[in-house]
């Protein structure tokens, strides 16, 4: 993992006393995004797959709408930049200060911008129906696929699966910027999601919820919670929420009819 990670000394202290030994550490980097020559958004994260991110997160902000506007992506990994051409409105300073306010893991949308958002998107109409099998194991390949968590405890994971198997697995400090790497692989590898399961390591927000409604994946299962305000976006675009996944049990929150149960009537109230 070298392009994820750095070695450094560490001092540990246990109930055996002092060790020096070395440890891996995530490596975290600053990343400026130009659109058309324009500077649009500057990215704190995982210094790997850069131009995926890149794509995904202008595709999740809407900045284009399908492949074809997506002209060319020039990364500089020395100086921290990526260049993107690409047909579509570039926003304006004005509306990049009104569409964001700072947050403590970096920007987020106001609540009107992910109203408005909602607005713009379909709901997801897959005819996708997994297992308690399929949902179980799923939630457990996610834990085998992020190599670089399990050796720093520093990433966010997010994969994306058939029914019955992982197709990609992408890690990033940021859990924005992996649902956006992810993103970014399927719009240039031409990979349809409507019929494709998200399986996230991290809270499941209302941003979370956005990007992949854009991609029309019907589904998402993670480790972590839900908030509030995800559930009510996810009930009105179709999307099946699963949270609180581990290799025995889940909860499901939201559009159930994806999950295939013997015997809904008989569930424990």
């Amino acid at each position: 993992m070298p392009d994820y990670t750095t070695s450094i000394e560490v001092r540990r202290y246990n109930h055996s006393g002092l060790s020096v030994l070395q440890d891996v550490i995530i490596k975290e980097r600053p990343i400026t995004l130009f659109v058309n020559g324009k500077e649009l958004a500057a990215i704190v994260c995982s210094p790997v797959h850069l131009k995926e991110l890149a794509v995904g997160f202008l595709y999740s902000e809407g900045i284009f709408q399908e492949r074809k506007d997506l002209r060319a992506v020039s990364v500089n990994e020395e100086e921290g930049i990526i260049r993107v051409e690409a047909d579509g409105r570039i926003p304006s300073d004005e509306d990049l200060r009104k569409r964001y306010v700072t947050t403590c893991s970096g920007k987020g949308k106001t609540t009107f911008y992910l109203v408005d958002d909602m607005l713009k998107i379909k709901p997801a109409e897959s005819g996708l129906v997994l297992t308690v099998d399929e949902i179980l194991h799923l939630s457990e390949e996610i834990e085998k696929n992020t190599v670089v968590f399990r050796s720093t405890g520093g990433t966010h994971g997010v994969s994306l699966c058939t029914s019955k198997e992982v197709i990609c697995t992408f890690e990033d400090i940021g859990r924005h910027n992996a649902v956006d790497k992810m993103v970014g692989y399927c719009l240039l590898k031409g990979i349809s999601l409507d019929d494709k399961v998200i399986v996230f390591s991290g809270r499941i927000s209302s941003e979370i919820i956005i990007k992949i409604a854009r991609i029309k994946s019907p589904m998402i299962i993670s480790r972590g919670a839900p908030t509030d305000m995800a559930l009510g976006i996810a009930k009105q675009l179709g999307i099946t929420v699963i949270g609180f996944a581990r290799p025995d049990k889940f909860n499901v929150y939201s559009n159930d009819q994806r999950v295939a149960l013997e015997n809904k009537e008989g569930l424990k109230k």
